[in-house]
Formats: C-alpha cells, structure tokens, sequence
C-alpha cells in the first residue's frame, strides 16, 4: 500500500532526473544547429547555444577582418569576439537565459523531489515541497519551449544569420530541447497530481480524528415530556 502511494511521487522522480538529463545535454551541446556537410561547405559546421565550430571560415559580415576560423569556439573567446554579435544577438541570449534558468530549475526540482521521498521533513512541509517541484517544472518546460520556438523560427525565416540559410538543419541537441520539456511537464503534471493527492489525505486523516475542521456528528438527545414516567 505504501509503495501504491509513491507511484506518483517515484513517476513525478524519474521524469525530473531524465528531463534534468537532456537539459544539461542540450544545454552544453554544440549541436542545435548543423550544415550539411554534402552541400558545397561554406565554412559553418555546427553551433549551440555556447559554441560554435568552423572549418576555414571566412567571414564576409562586419567587421571585415582577413583571420579565417577553425575548430571550435567557445562563445565568449576572445577569438569569437568579432561574430559574437553577428553569431550571438540579443534574441539568442534570451535563449542562452532562458535555457539557464531552467537548467537551475531542474536541478532544483531534482533535490525537492529526492527530500520528499527521504521524508525529511513533516507532513505538512512535504506537501509544500511536491507543489513547489510541480511548478518549478512547469517553468521550466516553459522556458524550454520558448527557447526551442524561438530558435527554430529563426533558423527558418532569418535568411542573414547564417552562412547558406538553404543548407543548414537543426540537430539533436535542438530536439534534445524539446524532449526536456516534454519530461519536464510529465514531472510536473505527476508532481501537481500527488500534491492533490496528499491534500485529500490530509482532510480524510483529519475527518476521522475529529481536527479543527473536520465534521463530528454528536448523538441525538431527544426530549422527553413533561408528565413522562418510567
């Protein structure tokens, strides 16, 4: 029975740690978007949200500059600080926030939940911590979707971002994003449903030991008459 108890609690866990998971993976992965490497290269190979590679790259956008980019770099190198505008504008570092507050949330939302099955704390106070994990993934699934909506809007309709729009394709870092979200609101939804769940527990606990609140039906006294005898 007790085990019963936990399905959702033990459900609400595993979604968290796998949606915690691909976060981070998508979240430090070079791998959002690709160039397809059968199309003539133009020097862009792949980039994410904190990296991005090159092979004999040359760039044609301001500032004009004679270096050609190999390798992979880290967004905020000192050799990337002549694209970084061009490679990071101002909508691809809300992404970049937006990605690390839900990574933050995840991870917080990971040890609320591993504090509500250790019972740490009192009733009461656990309650409390499985509605606030609910929401923290809720958040964060949120955040995750703005971010994939956002970047993969662009990658489709913003033609002067990057180099030969036509041959460049979101990669599985990109849906790593998605996934993340996905589990996230799994957790959430199970995290929200045991919530609930511990409410209705607590009043049906305190209906049957008489609590403050709880209704107790006291015998009927009847009256008897005036003249009445035994």
């Amino acid at each position: 029975m007790a085990l019963r108890r936990k399905v959702l609690a033990i459900a609400a866990f595993a979604f968290c740690i796998a949606a915690m998971g691909f976060i981070i993976a998508s979240f430090a992965s070079p791998f959002w978007v690709e160039s397809d490497k059968k199309v003539n290269p133009s020097g862009f190979e792949r980039m994410g949200l904190w990296e991005a590679c090159f092979r004999n790259y040359y760039p044609t956008i301001r500032p004009i500059t004679t270096k050609r980019y190999n390798g992979c770099w880290p967004a905020l190198s000192y050799e990337l600080k002549d694209l970084y505008d061009h490679f990071y504008p101002a909508w691809m570092r809300a992404i970049q926030a937006m990605m690390c507050l839900s990574m933050l949330q995840e991870v917080a939302a990971v040890i609320l939940n591993v504090i509500y099955l250790i019972h740490c704390f009192s009733f009461e106070k656990e309650q409390f911590l499985v509605l606030i994990a609910a929401i923290l993934n809720f958040i964060s699934a949120f955040f995750c979707t703005i971010s994939s909506i956002m970047f993969g809007v662009q990658v489709e309709s913003d033609r002067q971002w990057l180099p030969q729009p036509d041959s460049n394709f979101l990669s599985w870092a990109y849906g790593f994003c998605i996934l993340g979200a996905l589990l996230a609101l799994f957790s959430g939804m199970c995290a929200l449903t045991d919530y609930f769940r511990l409410r209705v527990e607590k009043e049906r606990d305190g209906m049957d030991r008489g609590y403050p609140g709880a209704v107790v039906y006291a015998p009927r006294e009847y009256s008897r008459p005036p003249n009445y005898r035994y």
